[in-house]
């Protein structure tokens, strides 16, 4: 220790002595000198050195100024700021301080004590005490400028936040320390963190480091962290690890390094870490992988390599580490992977592929993977699926393929995945198809536990047959952007218990084929009971198609406006949405929902056409419509057209330039309507017998003859004429059409047809009076009463069944009818009601005992008396209406049969309406009363 030297002798008023020599000194320009005092003894020799207090000193300091300040403590019990030199250091580069308690706060009075501003870097040590100290935020007040710190050999908790007055600091030692943990966000306040130590502690379980500057790690960043369990170093710059970085945490279980630089992880670096059980490496944008480096890691269960532009993967990489269950090696651009990268992996349950480069894989590069659940290969660039590649994954769940270049799927590719649930192929380039000679054949026949399969952004242009007939678990099927032109909806029929959502949207589907389904429900008759209690059914999306709105396309037209059989909603439920017709012209940009079955009609091509007119078929009345309307006409044309099964005939030949009516020879005979309004027609000569619609208003008419008044009067098959628009001549010769218009008053509107001299209604204008008119009058009102006697006489003969019961149900005359003129027309005494399901019990148990003895029943039932092929609804109503009786067979199957409780409800509105008893219940069996409804509740 160097020899005090004094360059003022110690007076009593020491202070001011003091204050004098360090004066002289700096008006001299002389170097500090060293000051004792009875607080401390001071030395120089190279640097200053403070003993406190003199003799048995408690702390020495080395100093510096503008360099650093050393303290060492010796028995103190705690941190006495007072027993501390007066000594101005000013800024340092380094500040340490051993063996000495921390300050109870802060270290800002130390920091103003000695007139430190700026420290860059601080190093504390102390021996441990078994007293644990907890590092706060306030402990480093006024060290903002610190860049270093070095924290060693203490009993210490450490606060989320003891880091936030230290934003530049560059590195961190934590060494020795005995800190059990790390919380996760405790490096948020230090983003220029770029070394951090922590060798030698006591971190068992957790430690995170993410979103941190660290670039390098090495073996003695861990040392002594042999109990750590999980190790998180994600989202830092880390780019080299040493083969030996982790080497002493031999209880590691879990380790992340995503989101870093690094390069190159070496073979050997887990090594050491056999308990290890998840890697996670993704998202380093250059990391190659030396082969081994996965390998013989016995509980290893899951590695993560996504995101990091590899190229390739070396052959052995996972080998002996016969656990792993999850791979992820997503994103990359690996072109190809060595046939034997998985061997021996028989417990591994899920692979991802998805977004490589890969082209083609092994055949054998799964056939160890017997334990595979699910497997990701989309986004990449296969074209072809052969029958090796899957043959040995028969646990697999998923498959996803979707995003490649796949045109060839082998019918047997999928031959060993029955227990496949969700196959997504979706966005490639495959057409379904496999030639003529296995036409209806697919590849996923044999996918019996198929619940979703994605087809969707394919080249497929028909619908796969047979693909749900074996589905029993089908849900999703997706064929949205396909070439699918025609679409047979029988088809679609599920044999799924489950609802099935059918994608059909943007395809170039322009007909709909009911044919098949619309004989379903005639030829399953057994079935109709379960179709209408079976509340899930195929739902068909298909917007955005070309559809016809022609007569090809009539059933679905028919379908939209509930014209069909109920059963087949049941089957397939069509969901249209904002679907718009395509063809023809006339109706571009409709809405299929808003068309009627009258709006659709078909071109009727060389059937005999007029050349100047446009011929089409009209389903919805069975209708040959000739359209010549606004042709510039001056004769009706020749209508010589041969049509089958056509029961109506219109021709509309409005808006031309005709003088003349058609007349009989130009083959209008078979025409029901004929438009001939907006003409120049004088004389109507002639009408068709089988007209129905006669429009013949807008024209130059002045009289009709009596040869065609007559033949008005006697058509029976005239529902409507117009007359108006004409200018009609009001003399005697008006006569016999005032007559007309008198007495058809519903088949034409007299009053829109008008005198041309004054404007009057024809049928009210007096017109030719005389002595007949006089007699007229008198003799019509006897006239009326004979007929309306002669018409009350014939309709009763005609109706007189109907109008006893009504008597009978209003308890009117009842002397007049009796119950058994009611039912004496009636085929059978009784019509049985019930549930397929007891069958058993009517055939063999009932109907002997009826239909036997001296006086046996005539009985209907369903399974015997209907007629094949006839809807079931009408055969319902034929059957209650056509029996005296019906009886009930209530059972819990009837209940929950929809068809029987329609033939009950059938008879008991019957009854009602005849105010009599026509239903007769049998309980059968055990009964759920709470399961009946308040019309089974109130029947006798």
């Amino acid at each position: 220790m160097a020899a005090p030297e004094n360059a003022c002798i110690m007076k009593e008023h020491e202070s001011l002595w003091i204050f004098l020599c360090i004066l002289i000194q700096l008006v001299q320009g002389k170097d500090s000198e060293c000051i004792s005092s009875n607080k401390c003894s001071c030395y120089k020799s190279n640097e200053f050195e403070y003993q406190c207090p003199p003799g048995k000193f408690k702390i020495v300091l080395h100093v510096i100024p503008r360099q650093y300040v050393k303290i060492d403590c010796y028995d103190l019990p705690e941190y006495d700021l007072s027993i501390f030199p007066d000594v101005d250091v000013g800024d340092l580069e380094y500040f340490q301080m051993r063996f000495c308690p921390l300050p109870n706060n802060s270290f800002n009075p130390t920091l103003d004590k000695f007139n430190i501003s700026n420290i860059k870097y601080m190093q504390l040590e102390e021996i441990r005490t078994t007293t644990i100290k907890t590092v706060t935020k306030e402990l480093f007040n006024g060290l903002s400028k610190l860049e270093k710190l070095s924290f060693s050999l203490f009993r210490i908790e450490l606060e989320d936040d003891f880091l936030e007055n230290l934003p530049n600091l560059i590195q961190l030692y934590l060494d020795n320390n005995e800190i059990h943990q790390l919380e996760n966000n405790m490096f948020y306040y230090t983003p220029r963190l770029r070394i951090l130590h922590l060798s030698r502690n006591l971190i068992s379980h957790q430690l995170h480091l993410w979103r941190n500057e660290l670039t390098s790690l090495s073996k003695y960043s861990f040392t002594g962290l042999r109990q750590l369990k999980s190790l998180e170093l994600s989202s830092n710059k880390i780019n080299s690890l040493d083969e030996d970085t982790f080497a002493e945490l031999i209880e590691l279980v879990n380790i992340s390094l995503r989101s870093n630089n690094l390069n190159v992880i070496t073979s050997n670096i887990f090594k050491r870490n056999i308990a290890l059980e998840g890697v996670r490496i993704g998202n380093n944008p250059n990391l190659n992988l030396s082969d081994y480096v996965f390998a013989n890691l016995t509980n290893l269960t899951n590695v993560n390599i996504d995101n990091s532009n590899l190229e390739s993967l070396p052959q052995h990489i996972f080998e002996g580490s016969f656990n792993i269950l999850d791979i992820s090696i997503k994103n990359n651009s690996i072109k190809e992977l060595p046939e034997n990268i998985f061997k021996n992996l028989e417990k591994l349950k899920k692979l991802n592929l998805n977004g490589n480069k890969i082209s083609s894989l092994p055949n054998a590069i799964f056939s160890s993977l017997r334990s595979l659940e699910e497997l990701y290969i989309g986004d990449n660039n296969l074209t072809e699926i052969n029958e090796k590649l899957f043959k040995n994954t028969a646990n697999l769940r998923i498959l996803n393929l979707r995003y490649n270049n796949i045109a060839t799927i082998h019918l047997n590719a999928f031959i060993g995945l029955r227990k496949l649930l969700t196959l997504d192929l979706s966005y490639n380039q495959y057409d379904l198809k496999y030639g003529d000679n296995v036409e209806g054949l697919n590849p996923f026949s044999y996918c019996e536990e198929l619940q979703r399969l994605n087809l969707s952004h394919n080249a497929i242009d028909m619908f796969p047959e047979s693909f749900m007939d074996n589905k029993v678990n089908l849900r999703y099927f997706d064929l949205d952007y396909n070439k699918i032109n025609d679409l047979r909806v029988a088809s679609l029929i599920k044999v799924s218990t489950y609802e099935v959502i059918v994608y059909l949207n943007n395809n170039n589907i322009s007909v709909l084929d009911f044919r098949d389904i619309k004989i379903y429900p005639i030829f399953n008759p057994n079935n109709y009971d379960a179709l209408h209690n079976n509340d899930s059914s195929t739902v068909l999306y298909m917007s955005q198609n070309p559809i016809s709105c022609d007569c090809f396309n009539f059933d679905l037209i028919q379908y939209v406006n509930d014209k069909l059989d109920p059963v087949i909603k049941t089957l397939v439920d069509i969901r249209l949405g904002n679907l718009h017709c395509s063809t023809p012209e006339a109706f571009d940009q409709i809405l299929v929902r808003d068309l009627k079955p009258r709006h659709i009609t078909c071109p009727l091509e060389n059937m005999g056409c007029p050349k100047q007119c446009g011929c089409d078929f009209r389903p919805y009345d069975n209708c040959a419509v000739v359209d010549c309307s606004y042709r510039n006409l001056t004769n009706a044309p020749v209508i010589n057209m041969t049509i089958n099964n056509v029961k109506q005939v219109e021709v509309n030949l409005e808006g031309n330039e005709l003088e003349n009516a058609p007349y009989t020879g130009l083959g209008y005979d078979n025409v029901t309507n004929l438009f001939l309004s907006n003409n120049h027609i004088k004389k109507l000569s002639w009408i068709p017998p089988k007209i129905k619609v006669l429009r013949l208003d807008r024209n130059q008419l002045t009289f009709i003859e009596s040869k065609v008044l007559n033949s008005l009067n006697e058509s029976t098959t005239l529902q409507n004429l117009t007359l108006y628009q004409n200018p009609w001549s009001c003399g005697c010769s008006t006569v016999g059409l005032q007559n007309y218009l008198r007495n058809h008053y519903k088949k034409v509107n007299p009053n829109e047809v008008k005198c041309e001299d004054d404007k009057l209604l024809i049928d009210r204008k007096e017109l030719c009076k005389s002595h007949w008119t006089i007699a007229l009058a008198i003799a019509t009102p006897i006239l009326l009463v004979v007929c309306a006697t002669a018409i009350a006489v014939a309709l009763y003969f005609y109706y007189q069944e109907e109008i006893k019961v009504w008597l009978y149900a209003k308890n009117l005359c009842l002397w007049f009818v009796t119950e058994e003129e009611l039912d004496k027309d009636k085929t059978y005494d009784i019509f049985i009601s019930y549930s397929h399901k007891d069958e058993e019990f009517v055939i063999q148990n009932l109907l002997p005992v009826l239909e036997a003895g001296p006086n046996p029943f005539k009985i209907c039932i369903h399974v015997r008396d209907w007629v094949p092929g006839e809807f079931i609804a009408t055969q319902v109503t034929n059957s209650v209406l056509d029996s005296r009786r019906t009886l009930v067979i209530l059972s819990e199957s009837f209940l929950e049969s929809v068809w029987g409780k329609m033939e009950f409800r059938t008879a008991h509105t019957q009854a009602i309406n005849e105010g009599r008893a026509r239903v007769i219940v049998v309980k059968y069996g055990q009964l759920n009363e709470e399961k009946l409804d308040n019309e089974l509740k109130n029947v006798p």
